[in-house]
């Protein structure tokens, strides 16, 4: 697919999905693209340009991650399940939108957690807490 068809596109469906996209984003010229690295998907950084869209105030709502997804490497049905209790209880992105094809979530600036983070009891307690939380998260259970 060439790259402005993809483009295209992706302004469809965020258009089409994100409330506050579809009163105040007008064209392409609005926002830039960025390709990023994913090993299932097709992941791109959507972000509207500096000086545009001025409505739209919440940095969450400015930056948003698509997600095509390309290969069916997991049970979509289990990780939609996953994907949406972690948006509801606050543990993961946000969740836009979810079809079969595609997914629009919220865009985190992150980094991998530095050897010397690993080892810091703070966080791996509070890691692990999460994760048992989550396995045993009812709302979770009941979804998958």
């Amino acid at each position: 697919m060439d790259i402005h068809r993809e483009q295209t596109i992706i302004f469809d469906r965020m258009v089409e999905n994100i409330e506050l996209w579809k009163l105040h984003v007008k064209s392409l010229d609005d926002f830039t693209i960025k390709r990023l690295s994913g090993l299932s998907n097709a992941c791109f950084r959507v972000q509207i340009k500096e000086g545009h869209c001025l409505e739209i105030e919440d940095p969450q709502t400015r930056t948003i991650l698509y997600r095509r997804f390309e290969l069916d490497l997991t049970d979509k049905r289990i990780e939609q399940a996953i994907f949406l209790t972690k948006s509801e209880d606050g543990t993961g992105p946000k969740l836009h939108h979810q079809a079969k094809e595609y997914r629009i979530e919220g865009f985190f600036h992150g980094r991998p957690l530095t050897i010397w983070e690993l080892g810091n009891p703070i966080v791996y307690k509070a890691y692990a807490n999460m994760i048992c939380d989550f396995n045993f998260s009812e709302v979770a259970q009941e979804r998958i």
